[in-house]
């Protein structure tokens, strides 16, 4: 147990460390793969590229994820989704692995569409973790099928493989942190932690899950899922949001947006950018100011000084920089009433609930 907590203690920092320079490799190469004409080589070779760093942050992710179960700070954010294009969506991740390892890949449903209440972010991360697995372990020309079937009070949702199959002794310690199906072998590295966490983020859903196997045929997961949201009524730890399915957004149309580019300078609103990380600067600068008039800073007291100088239309801060940090700038800025005004976003890697809640107490606005 406490091994455990200092290997976790110590991810977790590093896995915040992580996250900048993932972001730098991720969205520069989807804004890439977006605006530029490119050829058909290093269309795929970017593609590449971009499912892997996502991979890392997935990775990242998962390991701040056990801190907050760990702490019970795990919250729900469920609304009403409908999963079978949510599910098809995911398994779009894991095209070019099956195409790689000539494994048929399936998806089967009962029911055109499906609705449930969960966490998207939570339920991507479940559906994420037990294809990687079933791929981790299924040889080149078997098969990987997803299944749903709607009854009427639950949705099961069942990832069958063709793998290596699962020992029966091991079934039991399946899902205990840093347990891996084959510690012995080097050509399956895995952190072990991906099944445990799946497990936890499942019982958060009020949802069971049981595993199924045979040594040499393969293994099929299976997910019990309630319908409706009563499950959830009297859980503090879970919050509802509204479905915006029906939300009719009125968006500018291409000939409004092209006289718009043609508008002076002048015209365009102004944006400060608060960050010490030059690449992230340069990164962020380069696809704002496509529509903005961008000002940079590289620390609070500086970024202070600007506001009060330039007052611009928004501010983009980390939270985390030498001199003055985010936070304190934030805090001068919103007590000042020629400044109160100006509409703020944090960028950092402190995301945990925590983190949101004092900075939104500061008075940022995301």
């Amino acid at each position: 147990q406490q091994l455990s907590e200092i290997k976790l203690r110590f991810f977790t920092d590093i896995s915040h460390e992580l996250r900048t320079p993932l972001t730098l490799i991720s969205s520069p190469v989807t804004d890439v793969l977006e605006h530029e004409k490119l050829s058909e080589t290093a269309r795929e070779n970017l593609t590449i590229a971009q499912h892997n760093s996502k991979r890392l942050l997935h990775l990242v992710n998962q390991i701040l994820d056990f801190r907050k179960i760990q702490a019970n700070k795990m919250k729900l954010m469920v609304e009403e989704t409908e999963i079978c294009s949510f599910i098809s969506l995911i398994m779009e991740n894991f095209q070019f692995k099956a195409r790689e390892k000539e494994i048929n890949y399936l998806f089967d449903s009962n029911e055109d569409k499906i609705y449930l209440w969960i966490d998207k972010d939570k339920f991507e991360k479940i559906i994420f973790n037990l294809l990687s697995n079933a791929f981790k372990y299924t040889p080149p020309g078997k098969s990987i099928r997803v299944e749903l079937n709607k009854t009427e009070k639950n949705v099961e949702i069942a990832v069958h493989d063709e793998g290596v199959g699962i020992p029966a002794a091991k079934i039991s310690s399946l899902f205990q942190r840093f347990e891996t199906l084959f510690s012995q072998n080097a050509l399956l590295p895995s952190s072990g932690i991906g099944l445990s966490l799946v497990k936890e983020l499942v019982e958060l859903h009020h949802a069971k899950i049981e595993v199924l196997s045979e040594v040499g045929k393969g293994s099929s997961f299976r997910l019990l899922f309630p319908l409706g949201s009563e499950h959830f009524a009297n859980n503090p730890q879970v919050e509802f949001l509204l479905s915006d399915r029906q939300s009719n957004v009125n968006l500018p149309s291409e000939e409004q947006n092209q006289t718009g580019q043609e508008d002076d300078v002048q015209d365009r609103q102004s944006i400060l950018i608060v960050e010490d990380n030059p690449e992230l600067i340069s990164f962020l600068h380069n696809i704002l100011s496509r529509d903005y008039v961008v000002l940079q800073a590289t620390n609070g007291e500086e970024g202070w000084n600007k506001t009060q100088e330039m007052l611009p239309d928004i501010i983009i801060s980390d939270v985390v920089m030498p001199v003055m940090d985010g936070l304190d700038m934030v805090k001068k800025i919103k007590e000042n009433n020629n400044t109160c005004h100006i509409p703020i976003i944090l960028l950092s890697s402190k995301a945990s609930l925590d983190d949101r809640i004092k900075a939104l107490e500061r008075g940022i606005d995301d």
